[in-house]
């Protein structure tokens, strides 16, 4: 039992990485119906920069995660007009928010180089036992941060005007616009929310992951298999799908070693998707979260 439950914890800790990353996804596709390639980055990004802050500059814990934060959510801004603000329509979003993940991702290896840097967490990074239970207290934290996350979200869009306005164009742009929704403003803030979302799951989850230039391209891939199981449309049914992938892997490699765990991990995914192809908790057309 003991096993089963160190098993669990592991693929929760492992799940909250990809909670995060799949909840910035789904903030974007749910209002835009873009799937923004460059989202990774961004997680990418706030652990990197936590390293330089936290690590070599000896920064405040809290004071370098309250300037990492706003600096990579205006730089998710200047992504989105960049690279998908001047798409009108299609999908060529495709090719730029691709092209400016390889330009952001050579930039990083620029910068830092390939190898990963450590992350200090100020709940502490060192493993910790409670009888025969292990667990990582900075993974507890990622878990528990995200949770908490989407649940203000949640709460956000259900109980407030602006999130009131940010459902409607979720649901359809062009009504919430002749209503006199500024559909513009509601997209800058999901740009800019989303890309914070990414770098705090880069800060939180950096301690026990390393910070790595190339860190981004398997999360970007894990996080697509998230949201697909929990569905595109919805931010818990995202941050849920997380936590099952990580639960999935955990156990995969508990069964299988690690030489043939993700090819378990993808059969399972894709048979699931053949049942479920909209996900767990699709949202369909009348209703996005």
């Amino acid at each position: 039992m003991t096993d089963i439950v160190n098993t669990v914890i592991s693929g929760l800790s492992l799940g909250a990485t990809y909670a995060f990353m799949a909840l910035a996804f789904a903030l974007i596709f749910s209002t835009t119906k873009v799937f923004n390639l460059a989202q990774a980055q961004f997680l990418v990004l706030g652990g990197l920069l936590a390293h330089t802050l936290l690590v070599e500059r000896d920064w405040p814990w809290l004071l370098g995660a309250l300037l990492i934060l706003p600096v990579v959510a205006i730089i998710g801004f200047v992504q989105e007009v960049v690279t998908i603000r001047p798409i009108k329509v299609g999908y060529n979003w495709i090719l730029t928010t691709l092209g400016a993940s390889f330009l952001l991702q050579a930039g990083f290896a620029q910068m830092y180089g390939a190898e990963p840097y450590p992350v200090d967490s100020f709940v502490g990074s060192t493993a910790q036992h409670l009888g025969g239970i292990r667990f990582v207290p900075s993974q507890v934290l990622a878990g528990v941060a995200v949770l908490v996350l989407v649940t203000a979200i949640e709460l956000f869009a259900r109980r407030t005007r602006p999130g009131t306005a940010w459902r409607a164009t979720a649901q359809n742009r062009d009504t919430a616009a002749t209503l006199g929704i500024n559909t513009r403003r509601i997209v800058t803030m999901v740009f800019l929310v989303a890309a914070a979302v990414a770098a705090l799951g880069g800060i939180l989850t950096a301690p026990t992951t390393y910070a790595s230039a190339y860190g981004g391209d398997l999360i970007s891939f894990m996080s697509f298999l998230a949201i697909a199981i929990g569905g595109m449309t919805t931010t818990m049914g995202a941050v849920i799908g997380g936590f099952l992938l990580g639960l999935l892997e955990a156990f995969s490699l508990d069964l299988i070693g690690a030489q043939f765990n993700l090819v378990m991990v993808f059969t399972v995914v894709l048979a699931f998707l053949l049942v479920r192809p909209n996900g767990l908790f699709y949202a369909g057309e009348s209703r996005v979260v």
